[in-house]
Formats: C-alpha cells, structure tokens, sequence
C-alpha cells in the first residue's frame, strides 16, 4: 500500500468498525495510516505488519477507542512515529518485539492514553527514539524487560499512573518518572540508569517488590507439598509411577490449558470464562488433596475393617 499526493497511504478517521482491524502479517504500508478517532469493536491487530514514513508518522491512530487489545509485536516495525495520543484500549497495549524507528524523535507517542489492563514493552521490543506515555493511565502492569533502548532513546512516564507492578529489568536508557506513580516495582539493579538519566522528583510507588521471595511464596510449596503429600498418602513402593503420572497430568495441562483459554476467548471476547473454569479446577484439586489420608491411617481403617468382617462371619 502506498501513499499518494499527501503521503497518506491510508486514512481512515473516524471510522466505526465492529469486528477487529487487522493490518499483519506481510501488511505494508508506505506512507502514513491515519486513523484517528477510530472505534473498533474487538482488537486492532498491526502484528508482523510493516509501516514505512520515515520523514512524519507512520502509523496515527489519536483518540482511537480499542474494545479488545493493540498488538504491535512479533515482526511489527514502524519506520515513523506511531501516535496513540489520548487512545483508549479495552485490554492490553502488547508491542513484544516491536520495532519503532525514529532516530531522534518521538518513536511512540502515546501521551494521555488509557488502557484496560497491561502495557508490554518486553522480549526484544526496541526504539531509537523517545517513547512517551506522559499522563498515561495504566489499569494493570507496566513491563519493561529487556527492552532496547540504543542511540539516545529514551521512556517518559511523566504524570502516568499505573495502578499494577512496574516490570523494569535490563533497561539501562534514560527513564523519566517525575510525578509518576506505579505499584510495587520489580526492578534488578544492574539496569538503574547512570547518573543524570534517571528523573524520580515526585515519584510515588506502593513498595519495591521481592520477586525471587515472592516466587518462593507462590511458586515454591506445590513443588515441596506434592511429593511429601504422595509419600504420605500411597507409601513409598509405588512413588515413582504416580509421581510420573502426575508429572504427565500436569504436562497436558500446560499445554492445553493456553488452548482451552484462546478457544474460550475467541468464544466469548474475554478471558472471565475460562478464568473461572481454572479457578474451579483448582477448588476441586485443592478438596481432592483435602480428603487424602496417612497411608496408615488408611491400612489401620482397613484392617479394623478386615477384622470386623472376620469376626462377623465367625
């Protein structure tokens, strides 16, 4: 797709769409595609797509409103700016692998923006320019692992408000947080930037974050339970064989569980459903370890039983 005249490859403002607009997966486009004020009823998909205006904006998409998510991830690159100023998304802004590209200028531009859930800027995600989310409103986690930030570019979180954790592990560009406030922060200190890069006046957050603890605390005692639950229960003979049944058990449902959820979202547009099915599933796991006995509990159970048996038919 390339732009004529005024450079516009597409333009598209104010338009209503109530399905998902999707520019992916070989989409290119040479010139600016503007949407602004745009109303899309599911996601606003730009994976894997190309969008080339090196001289102004390569994607404008100001005061778009975004039911489901923005996916600029995986392949998407953008040689321009990409503005979302003042932009509402339903769910989750992903630019996981993003590429945005303006070497000295506003790479993303996303002042005033509103958003549902996450905003990921994770997993190779990378700009030469400055990414701004100034007076942002973030209702979930902000993370901003890994991301790349080479030749001067740089993150303003001025005035931005991100009601989950900050996610900031291996980041060592500038960083602007002056008034911002987030929850707690999971930060690796090797990724503090130098001395006159990092901007903190009035900055507010609920607490700095123990992930390694933490994990211990969530991840930690299944690992340590089940084994002694089953060695408790079922005895020692038979350990091996049950431990690998659960471990198999517990393989397929890492990998269908991923499924069952798409499958339920693609059903219903939300994830509640299959949120609800999991914690469910859970319930009845946890009731299903609560009535597990000591194995000699059990033989003594079965023995009196044996002898009461016995003793009756004598």
């Amino acid at each position: 797709m390339k732009g004529l005249g005024d450079s516009s490859a597409l333009c598209a403002d104010g338009a209503r769409v109530k399905g998902a607009v999707v520019f992916r997966d070989g989409f290119r486009a040479d010139g600016e595609v503007h949407i602004v004020g745009a109303d899309i009823g599911m996601d606003l998909d730009c994976s894997a797509g190309k969008f080339v205006n090196p001289s102004g904006s390569a994607l404008t998409a100001d005061g778009v409103k975004v039911a489901g998510s923005i996916y600029m991830r995986r392949g998407f690159s953008a040689e321009g700016q990409v503005s979302l100023r003042s932009a509402a998304v339903g769910r989750v802004l992903d630019c996981t692998c993003g590429k945005f590209l303006k070497k000295h200028g506003d790479t993303l531009k996303a002042d005033g923006l509103q958003v549902g859930a996450d905003v990921v800027l994770c997993g190779g995600f990378a700009s030469d320019g400055k990414v701004r989310l100034v007076g942002a409103n973030i209702a979930g986690d902000l993370e901003v692992n890994h991301a790349q930030f080479p030749d001067g570019g740089s993150l303003t979180l001025e005035r931005a408000k991100v009601k989950g954790g900050f996610f900031w592990r291996g980041y060592n560009a500038e960083l602007n947080l002056t008034n911002a406030s987030t929850g707690p922060i999971y930060d690796d200190e090797r990724c503090w930037p130098k001395n006159g890069d990092l901007k903190l006046d009035g900055f507010v957050y609920t607490r700095i974050a123990e992930g390694l603890r933490e994990a211990d605390l969530t991840a930690g005692p299944p690992l340590m339970l089940i084994p002694l639950l089953i060695a408790e229960s079922m005895g020692l003979k038979r350990y091996g064989s049950i431990s690998g049944l659960i471990a198999l058990v517990n393989t397929l449902g890492a990998a269908l569980g991923p499924l069952a959820a798409g499958w339920i979202f693609d059903a219903s547009l939300s994830y509640t459903n299959a949120f609800e099915l999991f914690m469910g599933a859970h319930v009845v796991g946890a009731l299903a370890s609560y009535t597990c006995r000591p194995l000699a509990a059990e033989e003594a159970c079965l023995a009196r039983a044996a002898g009461a048996s016995a003793a009756a038919s004598a």
